[in-house]
């Protein structure tokens, strides 16, 4: 889709996604026709390293863009930049989201963060994680950045990261950056999965831009993990997910040759580490907040 043809109504809110590699992109690509299908006003934005693969989605604008936080997780925070460079609300999910029912033509974005699921980050490591010697490094890390940041911890609310609506607002582009700050450290100290949905909370607490749990439920979803939770804890019936279920699984864990799976293996342990160097060299910049 060409966004010139795109009218000021259609910018006011967006969808938006992460898709790299071709496994995401397939997971990619089965939530750009859940949206087609479910909300079809909207856009699909998608930052991605194979643009072609959607070339003949028409709800799709792809951008360019190859990894660039060593795991690739904290690669959505240039999502959500473009994203709101263009519209002036987003809405992002993860690439293996589906959309399952109608979504809300208007859609209610209240200012700052609206996540599915946020709580106090004091609820998240003495409830959620699991006790032992990783979560404690974790917790130590947390604290030193809000440290150096000046961030009280009572204030921050942990964002699930895989569903989030933001709105735009004069502090955008300064929460954009924070967030990459704090996020590079969080890397650089060695963590990985996660804490993104930490860094989202530690960035906003510290600029006051409030962190709003859905109550609406406004977008009918299908997530793995949630779903998998919701099923051990008899809210919800695996027949009745059963399809979603089989579909991620397919997707996730495709059938290749040993030598295919040591290749990506290979090359996903270059990436990191290229990634890392470029992480630690672009930090000496800043060397009393990275390494003091």
């Amino acid at each position: 889709m060409n966004l010139e043809n795109v009218n000021s109504q259609e910018r006011k809110i967006c969808f938006c996604t992460l898709a790299l590699g071709e496994k995401y992109c397939k997971f990619a690509m089965d939530l750009a026709q859940d949206l087609e299908k479910y909300s079809p006003d909207k856009q699909l934005l998608i930052l991605t390293d194979k643009p072609s693969f959607f070339q003949y989605q028409k709800n799709v604008v792809t951008f360019k863009h190859q990894p660039r936080s060593v795991y690739k997780f904290y690669d959505k925070i240039y999502v959500i930049e473009k994203a709101l460079s263009i519209f002036e609300s987003c809405v992002f999910l993860d690439s293996d989201v589906r959309i399952v029912d109608r979504v809300p033509q208007d859609l209610e974005v209240l200012p700052g963060i609206t996540a599915d699921s946020c709580f106090s980050i004091h609820k998240l490591y003495n409830n959620m994680c699991k006790k032992g010697e990783t979560a404690d490094r974790n917790w130590e890390i947390t604290s030193a950045v809000a440290n150096k940041l000046n961030i009280n911890l009572d204030d921050v609310k942990f964002v699930w990261e895989y569903l989030f609506l933001i709105k735009k607002s004069s502090q955008t582009e300064e929460f954009i950056q924070l967030w990459k700050k704090i996020g590079s450290f969080l890397e650089l100290n060695g963590r990985t999965y996660g804490s993104e949905g930490e860094a989202m909370g530690l960035a906003a607490a510290k600029l006051n831009i409030p962190v709003n749990y859905d109550y609406a439920k406004q977008i009918p979803f299908f997530k793995k993990r949630v779903e998998v939770y919701k099923i051990s804890q008899g809210k919800a019936k695996r027949e009745d997910k059963l399809s979603y279920l089989e579909r991620y699984y397919k997707l996730k864990y495709p059938q290749k040759h040993i030598v295919y799976k040591a290749l990506d293996r290979v090359q996903g342990k270059v990436g990191v580490f290229i990634r890392s160097l470029r992480l630690k060299l672009e930090t000496l910049r800043d060397f009393d907040f990275y390494y003091r």
